[in-house]
């Protein structure tokens, strides 16, 4: 609220006059006159000072928003800072003032080092930004700060009172390579005449990938191949995680695997060479044969109207995609997946490929686009009332952002049945690529559930107490409940199989690994 000054616009028009007689103020027109007022005299009539810049309001262009001390930026480039939608109470034009403070070794501690001029006058409601000098030293906690001028005043400096300076470290220096072992298949010597082989081909085994410096907090590993981004583990101050990896040929194999640090600089590559023999497929336990039913990896689309996706497996049930559904490139298994928008996007077969009354198994690799405010599903299979099989993911209301996995499988095909839940022990992200995996063992009366090829928990069937079997369609994105449709998936869901019979913990995890071109075939599934 503009204040006036005593006697309002007459001590104005007063003042005005005696300036004009003193020859202070050429003579103009009204309008002129008014727009001649010295900014001293206009700066008494809206005395407020710009209010202080937030912390929201700062960003840098590599190191995000602003941060405080106890979670600072980690940058490999130093690049600009930015204060943006700085204002005036009174809509005066508005500059900025930017500082930076750090410890430069000198005895003085850490003090003001960066004290540029003022930014370039803008409008209220401006953004305002300037490039970090080139002398930010490297490695340490560097506190940067902003305040707005409206000519007149300055606002408080964006530190002030309960809110911090932004804190950020210059890190350029990379990381040193992860080291690479293995107890189950060791790494080969080529110098050693008695250079071993391992057993084998099919049989997992588990890698472990340790960093070497302790700001490491991801990395990337490639199977027979350089490291992808697809194959991401993140670690904290570079401790040791294992991956579990299945060899898919004979001969010479390789690991390799790259570490970066917390501001992004990657290490060189470390390369873990090993022998694996040739040995026979997993042979089925009697009366538990599997057959691979439904494989659809979305790479291409068929039509114009309705747009088709294939099955890979021959004579398969093609899916149709429906709603706010589309075939992208944006794929975890090699070259294309399946977008759906959250509304009304879901894709179906015209018949179910499994009998869901016996054994099967559905897995599936899936990345939300957005935090599902409810319940959402993955696949299901569809029957008059009830999906006889849904795999969900169930928001945490006490941890927002996470939220678990859930397998449900009602008894029966009517609204009052009674409906098994497994789900896993862990809270997960869901815009993180994640595996999952459903088998119902008809034999064991058994309900399990795997997320990235780990078993999490499993559910005995009451005594007597089978599955039902759907008889209308496989749906993915979408599931069924009381004769309602619901749930929309809001994301990417890539390479989904379907299989009539039970697969085992060994095979799920084959199929958990993120390796292009995973052959339809699954060793074991008869």
């Amino acid at each position: 609220m503009r204040t006036g000054l005593p006697g309002g616009g007459r001590a104005v028009g007063a003042l005005l006059s005696v300036l004009l007689a003193a020859g202070a103020v050429p003579a103009l027109g009204s309008g002129e006159a008014a727009a001649a007022v010295p900014v001293a005299v206009r700066s008494a009539q809206s005395d407020q000072p710009p209010p202080q810049i937030t912390m929201p309001q700062l960003t840098m262009e590599y190191g995000g928003t602003c941060r405080g001390p106890s979670d600072p930026a980690y940058v490999r480039s130093l690049g600009q800072i930015s204060a943006n939608d700085v204002t005036d109470p009174d809509g005066d034009r508005v500059a900025v003032e930017f500082q930076a403070s750090w410890d430069s070794g000198d005895g003085k501690g850490v003090i003001a080092r960066w004290t540029p001029e003022l930014t370039s006058y803008k409008m209220s409601g401006s953004s305002f930004s300037m490039n970090l000098p080139a002398d930010v030293p490297k490695n340490q906690q560097i506190h940067w700060r902003a305040r707005a001028y409206d000519g007149t005043r300055y606002s408080p400096w964006s530190s002030s009172g309960e809110q911090t300076a932004c804190h950020f470290s210059y890190d350029t220096q990379a990381p040193k390579a992860p080291v690479i072992s293995s107890e189950d298949y060791p790494a080969s010597d080529p110098k050693d005449p008695e250079d071993p082989w391992y057993d084998g081909v099919g049989r997992p085994g588990t890698f472990t990938i340790q960093g070497a410096d302790s700001d490491v907090t991801t990395y990337w590993y490639g199977i027979n191949s350089d490291p992808t981004p697809k194959n991401t583990i993140t670690t904290s101050a570079g401790a040791a995680r294992d991956i579990q990896i299945v060899p898919e040929k004979s001969g010479p194999n390789f690991i390799t695997a790259q570490a970066f640090d917390r501001a992004g600089n990657a290490s060189g590559v470390s390369t873990y060479q090993f022998r694996v023999k040739s040995g026979p497929e997993p042979e089925p336990e009697p009366g538990r044969t599997v057959e691979v039913e439904g494989r659809w990896m979305f790479e291409e689309t068929d039509g114009t109207g309705p747009v088709t996706t294939p099955n890979d497996v021959p004579g398969g049930s093609a899916l149709t995609l429906n709603g706010g559904a589309r075939q992208s490139d944006a794929a975890f298994i090699d070259f294309g997946s399946l977008e759906l928008d959250g509304v009304d996007g879901y894709a179906a077969t015209t018949s179910v490929p499994i009998d869901t009354s016996g054994s099967y198994t559905v897995t599936a690799w899936a990345q939300a686009s957005t935090l599902p405010q409810s319940s959402v599903a993955l696949v299901s299979a569809e029957g008059a009332v009830q999906s006889a099989f849904t795999v969900h993911f169930v928001p945490d209301p006490a941890n927002p952002g996470s939220g678990r996995w859930e397998l449900a499988v009602p008894d029966r095909d009517d609204a009052d049945a009674t409906v098994v839940r497994v789900t896993n022990s862990a809270f997960y992200d869901v815009r993180d690529w994640t595996h999952l995996a459903v088998v119902y063992d008809g034999p064991a009366e058994q309900a399990r559930l795997y997320v990235n090829g780990i078993l999490q928990d499993q559910a005995s069937r009451a005594e007597n107490t089978h599955a039902f079997e759907a008889t209308r369609s496989f749906q993915v994105g979408r599931a069924k409940t009381d004769g309602m449709w619901g749930e929309y998936f809001p994301g990417l869901i890539d390479d989904v199989w379907a299989f009539q019979g039970a697969l085992t913990d060994e095979q799920v995890g084959m199929l958990a690994i993120s390796w292009f071109g995973l052959p339809t075939k699954v060793p074991g599934t008869g």
